[in-house]
C-alpha cells in the first residue's frame, strides 16, 4: 500500500490556492483518515471557486523550516521513539528555562526567572583559558538546550559523570546534528561561546516541597577540560576534552526522578527556537500525568512562564504571535500532543508522552 506523501499534498493544495496554514491542517487530518484506514483513497479538497471580485490568494511557498518539521512528523509518526533511544533533560527545565534570547543577559551576570512558586536563577561564570581567567555570559538560546539534553543523555546510558567531547569543536557539533561553519559569525563561533558560557554558569533552582520552600544548588558541571590551539579549530589532538557533572545533579539525573525523556530528533529540529523547545519540554513532562477533561492555561500564565522578556508596549500580543508560531512547530515535533491553542490560551489535554515509558 503506497503511503500517503503530507508534504506533497501540503504543496498540492497550496498550488490550487489554499492558504498555508489550511493547507497544512488539512493534509495532517487527510494524512490521519489514511493511516485509519489505508485502504481509502485521499479526497483532494479544492479551495473555494473565486469569484471576479475575490483577488486570487497570495500563495506563500512553505519554508526549508516548515519542510523538514512536516518530513520529521511523517518520520516520528512511521517510527516513534523508544526509551531505548530516548534522550533525557532534567525535569526542572521542563518547568523553568534558561534565557532564550541575548536581549534577555545582555550587559546582567544574573538572570532569573519565576513560574509559580519554581524558579531559576543562572548566574555567569568563569573559565580558565590557559593563561588567564576569561568572564563568560550567560547562556541563552537553544544551543544549551541542545548540549545538556547530549550531555545528561550520555550520563544516564553510561552511569558516568565524565563525559567525553570529542576530539575538537567541529565534531562535538557533529555529535549534536549540527554543521560548523568558520569565521567571526560562523556557527563553530556562536556554539563554542555557548558551551563554554554553560560550563562556566552558575545554576540555582527554587521550589516549594511539602511546604517549604527550598532552595538547590544546581550547578551542573564541576570540571570542563577545553581543547587549545589547534585542536580547537577542528585537528584531531592527543586526547579529547571531557566535561564531568558535579555530584549532585548526576545523582539528580540518574536515580529515575529528575531525568525526563524526550525525543532529540526533535530536539534539533527545534533547536533553531528555544521558544519551542520549552514548550516541547514542558508539554512533554506534563501531559502524560494529567487525567480528565484537561485544563486551560491562560496567556497570562504562560507568558509568566515562557514570556518574562516580553515588556513595553503591545508586549502581550507580540508574545501571543509568537508563542502561537512556536507552538505550530511544537505539534509537528510531538504527534502524540492533543494541546491546542484557544482564545482564552493553551488547553492542555492528557496526551501519550513523546517517548513511550516501558510497561
Amino acid at each position: 500500500m503506497k503511503k500517503f506523501d503530507e508534504a506533497a499534498y501540503v504543496k498540492r493544495l497550496m498550488d490550487a490556492g489554499s492558504d498555508r496554514a489550511t493547507a497544512i491542517d488539512v493534509a495532517r487530518k487527510t494524512a490521519e483518515a489514511h493511516a485509519a484506514n489505508p485502504a481509502a483513497q485521499p479526497v483532494f479538497h479544492k479551495p473555494p471557486r473565486l469569484t471576479k471580485q475575490q483577488p486570487p490568494p497570495a500563495i506563500k511557498p512553505l519554508s526549508k523550516k516548515e519542510q523538514d518539521l512536516l518530513t520529521l512528523r511523517l518520520e516520528l509518526e512511521e517510527k516513534p521513539g523508544t526509551i531505548e533511544d530516548a534522550s533525557f533533560v532534567h525535569i526542572a527545565m521542563c518547568q523553568v528555562a534558561l534565557p532564550r534570547s541575548l536581549r534577555s543577559v545582555k550587559g546582567v551576570d544574573v538572570f532569573e526567572r519565576t513560574s509559580g512558586t519554581s524558579s531559576i536563577r543562572v548566574e555567569a561564570g568563569t573559565l580558565w583559558s590557559g593563561t588567564e581567567w576569561v568572564k563568560q555570559p550567560i547562556p541563552y538560546g537553544g544551543n544549551p538546550r541542545l548540549l545538556m539534553a547530549y550531555l545528561n543523555t550520555f550520563a544516564v546510558r553510561e552511569r558516568t559523570k565524565i563525559i567525553p567531547l570529542g576530539d575538537s569543536w567541529r565534531e562535538l557539533m557533529g555529535m549534536l546534528g549540527k554543521s560548523s561553519t568558520g569565521g567571526r559569525n560562523g556557527s563553530l563561533t556562536k556554539f563554542k561561546a555557548d558551551m563554554q558560557a554553560l560550563a562556566a554558569c552558575k545554576l540555582l533552582l527554587g521550589y516549594v516541597r511539602n511546604g517549604s520552600a527550598i532552595t538547590y544548588d544546581g550547578k551542573p558541571v564541576k570540571e570542563f577540560q577545553a581543547w587549545m590551539g589547534k585542536q580547537a579549530e577542528g585537528q584531531r589532538g592527543l586526547w579529547p576534552a571531557t566535561l564531568t557533572f558535579s555530584d549532585d545533579y548526576y545523582n539528580a539525573l540518574t536515580d529515575g526522578r529528575m531525568a525526563v525523556p524526550v525525543d532529540m530528533r526533535a530536539m534539533i529540529e527545534l533547536s533553531g527556537s528555544a521558544l519551542a523547545m520549552d514548550i516541547y519540554l514542558m508539554l512533554a513532562e506534563r501531559l502524560h500525568r494529567m487525567t480528565g477533561r484537561g485544563r486551560v492555561l491562560y496567556w497570562h500564565q504562560l507568558r509568566d512562564q515562557f514570556g518574562q522578556e516580553y515588556t513595553g508596549k503591545d508586549s502581550a500580543k507580540t508574545f501571543k504571535n509568537n508563542f502561537k508560531a512556536a507552538f505550530r512547530q511544537v505539534e509537528l515535533a510531538y504527534p502524540q500532543c492533543k494541546a491546542k491553542p484557544v482564545e482564552t490560551g493553551l488547553l492542555l489535554v492528557p496526551s501519550p508522552p513523546p517517548i513511550a515509558r516501558k510497561v
